[in-house]
């Protein structure tokens, strides 16, 4: 019988630094491609949206990719971005967040669509995540998940998006896509 090693997060803190980006899936190791430069404009837009308004106010933090989240030993993520309440910032450490954040992000890329919209969605719901969003480049629409998970909200470009996690945070999901 063929026994195939499960992965933990104690054994991606003994890989070397060598730029891979690595998440865990139910002890399986998944090593994950660089992103795209429209991913990383994507990624750079929502930032610039979101960052600014949550410093001003101090609701809490925000992150991006590649940034660890350990939900557990054997379940990590990297998502694109995240954001983590105020009262709940004892979650950020230096080195990952532990646990669910209340909202996470995914942009979809050729590679990542089956993870992104299945077998991520479902760990983030089974772990808790408040907010889940896929943005779809290809498309131009976000796809929100929340509440009951059964089905997303579809947002597209001709529509304003609210964060429903961050109070009074909304903006035109054109603007996620803009080019620079």
């Amino acid at each position: 019988m063929i026994q195939t090693k499960k992965y933990s997060y104690l054994d991606l803190e003994k890989i070397p630094e060598d730029g891979l980006r690595r998440e865990i899936h139910h002890g399986e190791l998944i090593i994950l491609p660089s992103p795209s430069k429209e991913h990383q404009d994507i990624l750079g837009n929502l930032n610039d949206l979101v960052r600014p308004y949550v410093r001003l106010h101090r609701l809490g933090y925000t992150s991006f990719a590649p940034f660890d989240v350990i939900l557990e030993f054997d379940e990590t993520a990297i998502p694109d971005y995240l954001f983590v309440r105020a009262e709940r910032l004892e979650m950020v450490t230096n080195r990952a967040i532990l646990g669910a954040p209340d909202w996470m992000v995914e942009i979809l890329s050729p590679t990542s669509g089956k993870r992104d919209l299945e077998s991520k969605k479902q760990l983030y719901q089974d772990h808790g995540v408040e907010l889940y969003w896929v943005i779809d480049p290809v498309r131009q629409e976000v796809l929100v998940w929340q509440d009951d998970w059964a089905k997303p909200r579809v947002y597209t470009i001709l529509e304003n998006i609210e964060v429903s996690c961050i109070q009074g945070l909304s903006f035109a999901v054109a603007d996620l896509f803009a080019a620079f």
